[in-house]
């Protein structure tokens, strides 16, 4: 973190990403001004899905406020957030391939979100496994659910051609790699497409997560 940064009384993060910091109130400017996507992604969701936009909206929260201060409460705070949105999707997931019931939503999500996003507000390395493990079980079961709903598959063939490339951008950036440098650095980087990326996936999962609630056709809710 630059020396001259307000947000140096409080640790850095741990799991940098390729832009570099700036001295100032905004450590990583593409990086906050990219997170705000996750605003707009909810707010075109709240018709559709407002239990899942008001989760989205959380995650754009605690990013730009991660990006914001580069600090490393923040850092662990965004990846809670992620670990909330990615445990619920994950429970309705189950439930609508029938492995559990509805009315178990509630102690479903404390298990599969609430337990693991402490766990990984607590251990930042641990976070990003449970999340990227979350995402791809739940990515799974919609495939699995779009070969027998065909009302949802365009959407889920969506979800993943943005989710799948963006998780390998959002890797890469961490491990430094492909990262963008000079007048450019500020611009554009692979956590910014990262952002881009998983907002327009989350507009597309709120308007699934509305097709498959309004049909009366859902599997069994038990198996």
């Amino acid at each position: 973190m630059t020396p001259s940064s307000p947000w140096d009384a409080f640790a850095p993060a741990v799991h940098t990403t390729c832009e570099p910091a700036v001295a100032g109130w905004i450590v990583h400017p593409a990086g906050t001004v990219s997170a705000l996507a996750y605003l707009m992604a909810a707010a075109l969701g709240w018709r559709l899905a407002p239990a899942i936009a008001l989760r989205i909206a959380f995650v754009g929260l605690v990013a730009i406020g991660f990006h914001t201060s580069g600090t490393a409460f923040m850092q662990r705070a965004d990846l809670a957030a992620v670990i909330l949105l990615n445990g619920h999707l994950l429970v309705w997931a189950l439930i609508r391939n029938g492995y559990g019931a509805a009315e178990h939503a509630g102690r479903m999500e404390v298990a599969l979100a609430g337990v693991p996003a402490v766990a990984g507000f607590l251990f930042s390395g641990l976070a990003y496994v449970v999340a990227t493990v979350e995402a791809l079980i739940t990515l799974a079961l919609w495939l699995r659910l779009a070969r027998e709903r065909s009302d949802i598959a365009t959407d889920v063939r969506w979800i993943a051609w943005l989710v799948l490339p963006g998780g390998i951008l959002l890797g890469l950036g961490h491990l430094g790699v492909g990262c963008v440098s000079g007048a450019a650095a500020h611009i554009v980087q692979p956590h910014v497409l990262w952002h881009a990326a998983s907002a327009a996936a989350c507009v597309i999962i709120c308007r699934m997560d509305r097709t498959l609630r309004q049909s009366t056709t859902l599997p069994p809710p038990t198996r």
